[in-house]
């Protein structure tokens, strides 16, 4: 029941009133989130605390462990 306590009933209930196309959504959410996730990229970068190892072994690994399981 906690998890209730932060919805905020006229934010939820006004999704139903907005009527996107459901492409024009979708769209719109991938552009946002390519912004705002390269921009966190960008800060973060900046900042120094990404660990680039990690980021660029990450495929890898992943391409590795599916392969491995499918055999």
């Amino acid at each position: 029941m906690r998890t209730l306590e932060f919805i905020v009933l006229p934010y939820a209930l006004s999704g139903f009133g907005v009527g996107f196309d459901p492409a024009t959504a979708v769209g719109t959410d991938l552009l946002y989130a390519s912004v705002t996730k390269t921009c966190g990229t960008a800060v973060h970068h900046i900042g120094q605390t990404v660990a680039w190892r990690v980021v660029l072994g990450s495929p890898r690994a992943a391409y590795q462990r599916a392969f491995l399981h499918c055999r």
